[in-house]
């Protein structure tokens, strides 16, 4: 799970999108939220929510209801939520990159997986072995290669938290 604070410290200001996304799954990844966060948002948010918001925060502040909980927050998140996928899929990378693994093998094999939850977006910074190019598994999985893409999955999570900010 990923804690409401890690996604602050990213500099992201905490919006109903991001919570319906990370409360529902971001990508094909399980629920990324809990429902105290959820609950600990909304009371955070109901001194400063709309006047029309307040039932819907109000709600949240108080059900163990799941089903309530995600109509709640769909109604609260009426806007697209694309930014909030995008943030989740930084949120999510960064956290990955800072625990991968030091075995080239295992370590490309958990950014395939990370990007495969996210149908392999055009915009990431992913290259699958034989997919588009003719790199031979005997150069992919070496030291070198992992660190290249290690550098330029950093180096897109700069970048890409610099597009979402802007």
């Amino acid at each position: 799970m990923i804690s409401i604070s890690f996604i602050q410290k990213l500099g992201f200001s905490i919006t109903w999108p991001i919570v319906l996304v990370g409360w529902q799954g971001p990508g094909n990844f399980h629920r990324q939220l809990t429902l105290k966060d959820v609950q600990q948002f909304a009371e955070q948010s109901i001194t400063s929510a709309d006047k029309e918001e307040i039932p819907d925060v109000a709600e949240l502040t108080m059900s163990c209801d799941e089903q309530l909980v995600d109509e709640a927050l769909k109604r609260l998140a009426a806007e697209d939520t694309q930014r909030a996928l995008d943030i989740w899929i930084v949120v999510l990378l960064k956290q990955l990159v800072e625990n991968l693994p030091q075995d080239p093998l295992a370590g490309m094999q958990e950014l395939t997986s990370f990007w495969s939850h996210f149908d392999y977006p055009a915009r990431s910074p992913h290259i699958i072995q034989g997919v588009k190019n003719s790199i031979d598994p005997e150069d992919y999985y070496t030291a070198r290669n992992y660190d290249e893409a290690i550098a330029s999955h950093k180096k897109w999570l700069v970048d890409e938290i610099a597009r979402i900010q802007s």
